[in-house]
């Protein structure tokens, strides 16, 4: 019997019904010796306990130098030949299912073995054969010990698969239909980009499964010729007629290219397409952008529910997207305004018309702006200039007294003293981070500015709102 175990992923089940979630015809179920005696027809073999966890943290003068033996998930199905054939398209499923918006587990926690469990397994033998592409290895029990990939530690926390969302079900639907269908496909190639292992899966890789995620999940055509092309104005059907995001899906398509076909000696790419390719190359913060963009362009493939709130989904790509290719014309935009020669007074003295300006580079920072995402050199004097510009301001629009006030000279001050780490403080502890941006509230959009600007020196990152 062939079954499939995977020692460092455990899940959450539902609360009623039986413990196992069914993938196409595959079954995940746990790993424990009731699951192993009554769906293998067999003991747990003792050899798999050669997977241990991480050694606990300890003060003992002698400590271990592994944990205890791993309990994972099994995986089983009554066809042998389906399991054989799709249990990558299975268990990239069931990442999926569970698969955050903002942060996704390493592909690593989902690491399975192949079991061909014989007679000789139900003897529970000192040897362990493991099936690979190549040959079965075997080897003994009693002589090694095998710990989790360092992307496993501290990713234990069972796995909670959702099978709720309307484009859960429609995944599931396709692939019981058919294990090839193309979204299905898709979501395969996006789970082989999760792995943090730069060996396993190299960036340039994963950035052209990421393009062929986006492009099986769009369904174009690959030959028919001009793909790249249509790779292009499909995205931006998506995300919009925006020069920067065609020039960086136009770049992403290049990468892709020059991954799979590499360069001929008479390679001669063009202008246009190099420029693309080195705008793609150059942006800050792709890694993320292309899990969101191909995560995003599969669940709308799947037939998401939009919110009833907003155009877009509540985890679309398209503010991220907006945030790693606008920063640098935010920070422009800002610099400039900021560092004007009298620039408190022009601001103190704009008519209500004209603030609206002001209003517009405060909503940018907000909400599509990120200091990681700049590109360009940044010179520390600029910054700390508009953060004292933004001081002065709020000082005059409270009149010099109140808490606000306060806060606001505490940074002012330490701005103009060109001290790091008392603005790093002041970001960390400050409470401004609940001030929402009002219009026609000046004062709140002088706050969320200066607010925006200190973070350049959360050298950690520590404040994310």
């Amino acid at each position: 019997m062939l079954v499939y175990w995977m020692p460092y992923l455990t899940l959450t089940y539902p609360h009623r019904g039986p413990k196992q979630y069914a993938v196409g015809k595959a079954q995940f179920v746990p790993d424990t010796p009731a699951n192993w005696s009554n769906i293998v027809g067999c003991p747990r073999p003792k050899h798999l306990e050669i997977h241990r966890d991480f050694p606990p943290r300890t003060t003992d003068k002698e400590p271990k130098i592994f944990g205890d033996p791993l309990y994972g998930t099994l995986v089983h199905c009554e066809d042998e030949l389906w399991l054989a054939d799709h249990i990558d398209a299975a268990v990239a499923v069931l990442y999926f299912l569970g698969d955050d918006f903002m942060r996704g587990l390493p592909a690593e926690c989902f690491l399975y073995h192949g079991l061909r469990v014989t007679g000789q397994t139900m003897g529970d033998s000192d040897f362990v054969g493991y099936t690979t592409k190549h040959a079965e290895l075997w080897e003994s029990s009693q002589s090694l010990v095998l710990l989790p990939p360092l992307a496993v530690r501290g990713n234990h926390s069972p796995y909670r698969p959702d099978l709720d969302k309307t484009e859960h079900q429609a995944l599931l639907k396709r692939i019981s239909d058919d294990p090839i269908d193309r979204l299905v496909v898709a979501v395969r190639q996006y789970f082989r980009t999760q792995f943090s292992d730069i060996f396993t899966s190299p960036l340039t890789e994963d950035y052209a499964l990421h393009c062929g995620a986006i492009e099986a999940a769009l369904d174009i055509n690959s030959l028919e010729s001009g793909v790249g092309g249509r790779f292009v104005q499909a995205l931006m059907e998506v995300y919009g007629e925006e020069d920067r995001f065609k020039d960086f899906f136009y770049g992403l398509y290049v990468s892709r290219s020059l991954f799979v076909h590499g360069a001929s000696v008479a390679y001669s790419p063009g202008i246009k397409k190099m420029a693309a390719y080195e705008l793609f190359k150059n942006t800050k913060g792709k890694i993320t952008l292309l899990r969101a963009i191909t995560r995003d362009i599969i669940c709308h493939a799947l037939g998401r529910e939009k919110s009833i709130f907003s155009l877009f989904s509540s985890d679309s790509a398209l503010p991220l997207l907006r945030k790693v290719l606008h920063s640098d014309a935010t920070w422009d935009e800002t610099r400039v305004l900021l560092t004007k020669a009298k620039a408190t007074d022009l601001l103190t003295d704009m008519r209500d018309v004209d603030f609206e300006s002001v209003e517009e580079v405060a909503s940018k920072l907000t909400e599509f702006f990120d200091w990681q995402c700049v590109q360009r050199p940044v010179e520390r004097k600029h910054v700390l200039r508009c953060i004292c510009t933004c001081a002065l301001a709020i000082a005059r629009l409270t009149g010099s007294t109140g808490d606000v006030y306060a806060q606001s000279d505490q940074l002012g001050r330490a701005a103009d003293a060109g001290d790091d780490e008392a603005i790093e403080t002041w970001i960390i502890r400050n409470s401004w981070h609940q001030v929402r941006l009002e219009p026609g509230n000046r004062l709140s959009v002088m706050q969320q500015v200066a607010r925006s600007l200190a973070k350049y020196f959360d050298r950690h990152h520590i404040v994310h709102w």
